[in-house]
């Protein structure tokens, strides 16, 4: 029984700690964007800035690669126009993902 209650209390810590350190999914980064927000409210939301950016003629497409909670990459496009969010759009990064199977079937 102590051992069990022991377990539980370890358990229960690791998860604290976990959700302490900022452990975020994709989906709850994405769900903080809005539209009409300033590129610097959308670095603050995602945690950072964009792993890749485009621009022009006052268009600008910041993009993101983060992982899901299976693991999975996910690309995120965020889409400015004169400085504010007016589209988002997410989907599975499957040529990473295909890669990421075929390295474990290699091993």
């Amino acid at each position: 029984m102590k051992k069990n209650i022991a377990s539980l209390l370890l358990i229960l810590c690791l998860c604290v700690s976990c959700s302490s350190l900022g452990f975020v999914t994709s989906r709850s980064l994405q769900n903080n964007i809005q539209k009409g927000m300033t590129p610097q409210e959308v670095s603050l939301a995602m945690k950072g800035g964009p792993d890749y950016r485009r621009f022009e003629d006052g268009r600008e497409q910041w993009e993101y690669r983060r992982y899901n909670t299976n693991n999975e990459r996910i690309i995120i496009l965020i889409n400015f126009y004169d400085g504010h969010v007016v589209g988002l759009d997410s989907f599975p990064d499957i040529e990473s993902n295909r890669q990421d199977i075929q390295t474990h079937r290699l091993k």
